[in-house]
């Protein structure tokens, strides 16, 4: 499902989740607050209105750092089936669909005159990649086939291993995996690879990723605190009434 697809999707259900809510909170509301306090019908159409408000905020910070991460800092806007992230040697990991995981150079895919094309026998690209390691300059890891897998060991299936220069741009391919312990060695390596995905979540979440949760939150939080706060102050007993004949003159 593309980008556009999923925000429809999530609009329907958003929709449909905040009627309810609504609804509930509204006759929660009607019940807690006795009938003829000030502010009653006010405060229940507050309730009313504050799931919808919430989901548009949610909205439209989610489109705000969608735009940032992938238009600024290149990566994946958190919907859709594609996933990519840079990695600190300047290349990049492309998940899609869990079929098509790539390690890639952007500068040369990604630039003025590229056809955005990533051949996955490329120097300085792989695709099928199953385990990775980034060590520096250098990117290790096991590749298998491409395309749908018909079972999970054809999808963890791993065929050879390879040994990326991100400086030099050039890729080495070994057969087993003590032929690429042998090559890593000549650079003080010791291979520890790991799931491909690891190494996505590992990069992929930066401090931009909390500012945008914290952005919808806060404002979010601090209306329904403030709706709460007036809904507990409008259930509270009314104090009783002085009668006027029980008053006594000071003496």
């Amino acid at each position: 499902m593309g980008i556009g697809l999923s925000l429809v999707s999530w609009c329907f259900k958003g929709t449909i989740l905040a009627t309810a809510l609504a609804v509930l909170a509204g006759a929660v509301t009607a019940i807690r607050i006795p009938r003829g306090r000030q502010g009653r019908t006010r405060v229940i159409l507050w309730t009313c209105v504050y799931p919808f408000a919430a989901f548009a905020w949610f909205l439209a910070v989610f489109v705000f750092q969608a735009y940032v991460n992938e238009a600024l800092l290149y990566r994946d806007p958190w919907i859709g089936h594609t996933e990519q992230t840079p990695l600190p040697n300047g290349y990049a990991v492309l998940l899609i669909d869990e079929d098509h995981d790539t390690v890639f150079n952007p500068a040369t895919h990604f630039t003025v005159g590229s056809n955005d094309d990533i051949h996955p026998n490329g120097p300085d690209a792989v695709s099928g990649v199953r385990v990775l390691q980034i060590a520096g300059n250098k990117i290790l890891g096991g590749a298998g086939p491409l395309g749908q897998y018909s079972s999970p060991a054809t999808r963890d299936r791993i065929d050879y291993f390879f040994l990326l220069d991100t400086d030099a741009h050039t890729r080495a391919n070994f057969d087993t995996y003590d032929a690429l312990t042998q090559a890593a060695k000549q650079f003080d390596i010791q291979p520890q690879l790991q799931p491909i995905l690891g190494i996505y979540d590992r990069y992929r979440f930066t401090w931009f990723d909390l500012s945008a949760i914290a952005l919808f939150l806060v404002p979010a939080l601090g209306a329904g605190l403030a709706i709460l706060r007036r809904i507990r102050r409008l259930k509270q007993p009314m104090p009783p009434a002085i009668d006027p004949r029980e008053l006594r003159p000071a003496s």
